[in-house]
């Protein structure tokens, strides 16, 4: 999931697949939603993303928003990053200052495996 300050009528969430290295071509997926101008950032929200074997969803709210079929590569364990990134190849002329990030909580969860059927 990643806001930006200069739209703050939108958000984006994605992925990237950087096979690149092991001599494969880059994957990269992403969507766009429209949330009601400066939502995101008048109160605390809850996002998640949900990896099955065949689908990821992005929710927010509890809400799904988006899913695309689970690439291989996400059959792993995964960890969260959460940070302020400014910069990196993308404008920062437009965002706020000072820009803030507040988290009032991380939870990660793991589905429990199915009992076997009798």
């Amino acid at each position: 999931m990643e806001y930006y300050g200069r739209a703050p009528y939108e958000f984006s969430m994605g992925y990237h697949i950087w096979r690149q290295g092991q001599g494969g071509a880059n994957s990269t997926g992403g969507n766009w939603t429209k949330v009601d101008d400066g939502s995101l950032n008048n109160a605390y929200h809850s996002y998640g993303v949900e990896i099955l074997p065949q689908k990821t969803t992005f929710y927010l709210d509890r809400k799904p928003i988006w899913n695309f079929d689970t690439p291989s590569e996400f059959h792993m364990p995964f960890y969260p990053l959460v940070n302020l990134a400014l910069g990196a190849g993308w404008p920062i002329d437009e965002t706020p200052n000072p820009s803030v990030l507040l988290v009032d909580y991380i939870h990660v969860y793991q589905r429990k495996t199915a009992a076997p059927a009798n």
